[in-house]
């Protein structure tokens, strides 16, 4: 466990990961998104970019700005002043209805 250890800013934690995709997962994959749990999914947190010399996803962990920062700026820039789409799947709800729905 990880009670009595330092705790780093975005520091995920590796067990039960890959339990719920949201349907745009594998194309987010492909574009180069490094993926973080929220909420029991795996959602893109950043993207890996060219620009910024970083070519492989990681999550260096420090408490200083991480390797991806520049992508992550690049990212938060271009939904400020252009147009996002973003995949709030983690954040549904389905209400199931019908014969044997509480099974």
């Amino acid at each position: 466990g990880k009670v009595y250890k330092c705790h780093y800013p975005f520091d995920s934690p590796a067990s039960c990961r890959g339990a719920r995709y949201s349907p745009l997962y594998w194309r987010l994959k492909q574009q180069g998104a490094f993926f973080r749990d929220v909420g029991g999914y795996e959602m893109p947190d950043w993207f890996v970019s060219a620009i910024d010399g970083v070519s492989e996803p990681s999550n260096e962990l420090t408490w200083g700005r991480p390797n991806w920062f520049q992508a992550w700026a690049a990212e938060h820039k271009a939904c400020r002043e252009g147009v996002v789409l973003m995949d709030m799947s983690f954040m549904s709800k389905f209400r199931v209805r019908g014969d044997g729905s509480g099974a």
